[in-house]
């Protein structure tokens, strides 16, 4: 019996790692076409970008509401009908696709995919115990980067043979499978009635839990640092392929292939943040840690950009991983920290839902200042760097107020102790 709950409790971990690889690849297909859309439309960066701030900005909205009623709705049937709902609206761009329409699409998977995050934590804090639940986490951040990567990779197939569709069509029939597995294995973990709390007791002291007095100021601290990093992230990742293209003047397939190594390459944040903070077990210093390196590398950015291609991609790539290692605890890791205080699924819905707003603004802010600077990439990464300095600033601050918190806690403590 307890072999077969672990391969039910795997099979569940698995079909969640599924739709969120997918819906990544959703997610970034119109990112990796972007270069070819641009052109075939003959649309200036704010057009070519709008889908992306789209899907962003109702995701994040979707992700406020589903914080608020996430306990009040039958969640299994609201992913059902909004999985199956992205799928089929996805795969119909590969038959209709005005420029107008595929917008609509992304604004509508923006509401229909904002289950896929927070609903897999909800059910990991459902059904997992605290160190499982560790490392399923970690598993997640592959399919961030296994989603990201393939989203690239069949987007540069598709444009090499002339058809950026055929990512629509492809990634949209691989979520609808995935969906079908999620439920089924969801369903199985229903009726098998897994529980938690068998091995809580014993794992839970394996992995790193925040004191009650860091909670809130942890809380509002990542919701404030996910917001920077994913919009500096997502200024790289959405719009590599162009950066490949407009500063090197490399082809837009070659462009794709070569930003294939960003979400590669990223998997490493995840695993330096799990290391770091079960290390130092200090959100607060790991933040301020990251946020540095991230400053320095934007900074190193800004003024060799231009050198070759080759150096670019590598010093993007370093900046990459560090970012998302902040973004990574932030929005997997501080849920699993605070999960004895706050509701796992509705904290990771908050945080989400602010990285998206980043996510939202990013292409927006970007196609804003090359459209008006005429396309000097010089001018996006220096502003870029700005916001690294303005996020290293706010990491330092709530370092300094989670020194004070402590010692005004120990000093009632002292006094209650003394009564």
């Amino acid at each position: 019996m307890v072999k077969n709950k672990k391969r039910i409790v795997f099979g569940l971990v698995l079909s969640c790692w599924f739709i969120y690889t997918f819906s990544m690849c959703m997610k970034m297909a119109y990112s990796g076409s972007m270069a070819s859309i641009k052109e075939e439309y003959n649309v200036p960066h704010v057009i070519a970008s709008l889908p992306i701030t789209l899907y962003y900005a109702f995701y994040a909205g979707v992700q406020f509401i589903l914080a608020a009623i996430m306990k009040r709705i039958n969640f299994k049937i609201y992913m059902a009908v909004t999985f199956i709902l992205s799928a089929v609206s996805f795969v119909s761009v590969f038959f209709y696709s005005p420029m107008w329409y595929v917008g609509a699409v992304l604004a509508l998977n923006g509401i229909t995919l904002g289950a896929v995050w927070c609903g897999s934590v909800a059910v990991f804090g459902k059904y997992l115990s605290f160190k499982t639940m560790n490392r399923a986490l970690l598993f997640m951040g592959i399919g961030f980067s296994a989603g990201s990567t393939m989203s690239y990779g069949v987007s540069a197939i598709a444009v090499y043979f002339g058809n950026w569709r055929v990512s629509f069509i492809v990634f949209g029939i691989a979520f609808l499978l995935s969906t079908v597995y999620f439920l089924f294995a969801l369903s199985r973990a229903e009726k098998a009635d897994i529980k938690p709390q068998a091995e809580e007791s014993l794992l839970k002291k394996d992995v790193y839990s925040v004191e009650k007095v860091d909670v809130k100021l942890l809380l509002i601290l990542s919701t404030i640092i996910v917001f920077f990093a994913c919009l500096l992230y997502y200024g790289f990742t959405n719009w590599m392929p162009t950066i490949m293209s407009n500063v090197f003047g490399v082809s837009n397939s070659t462009a794709n292939l070569i930003s294939m190594l960003l979400p590669l390459v990223s998997y490493i944040g995840p695993v330096i943040a799990v290391l770091c903070c079960n290390k130092l077990k200090n959100d607060f210093l790991v933040t301020v840690i990251f946020c540095l390196v991230s400053t320095v590398i934007g900074l190193a950015l800004a003024f060799v950009f231009e050198i070759n291609v080759i150096v670019t991609t590598a010093i993007i790539l370093v900046l990459i991983v560090s970012l998302r290692v902040l973004s990574s605890m932030t929005g997997s890791l501080v849920p699993l920290h605070i999960r004895d205080y706050v509701n796992s699924g509705k904290s990771a819905a908050l945080i989400n839902a602010v990285a998206c707003i980043a996510a939202a603004c990013s292409p927006a802010i970007i196609s804003f200042i090359l459209d008006l600077s005429g396309g000097d990439w010089g001018m996006g990464f220096l502003i870029l760097f700005v916001f690294s300095v303005i996020m290293l600033a706010i990491s330092v601050v709530f370092l300094v107020l989670r020194a004070v918190n402590r010692r005004k806690a120990s000093l009632r403590k002292d006094a209650f102790d003394n009564k």
